[in-house]
């Protein structure tokens, strides 16, 4: 097993662990590496990880920074692939795969998440041109930029550009990017439904309505 995880310490400074130490810092994690490769996991110590699995081989780098939110049920697959969170991220069930070499998922600050979400920057399977032997369905990015949120059920696919304070309805299935921010998206494919608003962590009930 080739993992070598850095945290950072709430006393600042950088701690080097194995997997197999990983739960002296987060009790809801769980890392698992196979390869002899070499990978890289960089966490920030008090973020709280809830029933969490990265199964990282092949040369892979996982980054999370510091969230004062939980993230729930959040599992990794990669496979010489990076992943690159931002700073108080939360999700209640996210599954990332970034699973072809030099594949990648980025998500920026301040981005929630709710449950069975599929992020997917590869097909995995390759599909071949018959003419040229080729392959055709290679990896592309996935790039979320900040403060976006992310409706249950939704699927988001290779090649995405989220831009900051999207909203991402229940549902959707995400095949394309868009240019412009402060948007809301959804459908089978995700198409613009309004544009001109922003999102906020609090409750509804909470705000009052402008007469």
């Amino acid at each position: 097993m080739s993992c070598k995880i850095k945290i950072y310490s709430k006393l600042g400074g950088v701690v080097e662990t194995a997997p197999e130490e990983i739960n002296c810092f987060f009790k809801g994690l769980k890392v698992v590496s196979n390869s002899n490769e070499s990978n890289l996991l960089i966490l920030h110590e008090g973020t709280q990880f809830y029933s969490c699995i990265f199964n990282i081989n092949d040369g892979s780098k996982v980054e999370i920074g510091k969230s004062r939110y939980g993230i729930y049920n959040l599992t990794i697959h990669s496979n010489g692939g990076v992943v690159k969170i931002g700073q108080d991220f939360s999700c209640w069930g996210v599954n990332l795969r970034v699973q072809e070499k030099g594949s990648l998922i980025e998500i920026g600050n301040d981005c929630m998440f709710s449950s069975d979400i599929l992020i997917y920057a590869s097909d995995i399977h390759a599909i071949l041109d018959l003419g040229t032997g080729k392959v055709i369905n290679r990896n592309r990015p996935i790039v979320i930029d900040n403060h976006v949120w992310v409706g249950r059920n939704v699927n988001i696919l290779k090649g995405v550009y989220l831009p900051e304070n999207t909203v991402v309805g229940m549902g959707s299935v995400v095949t394309r990017g868009f240019k412009y921010g402060n948007i809301s998206v959804g459908g089978n494919p995700a198409r613009i439904l309004k544009t001109n608003v922003n999102w906020k962590r609090q409750h509804v009930d909470s705000f009052e309505e402008w007469e």
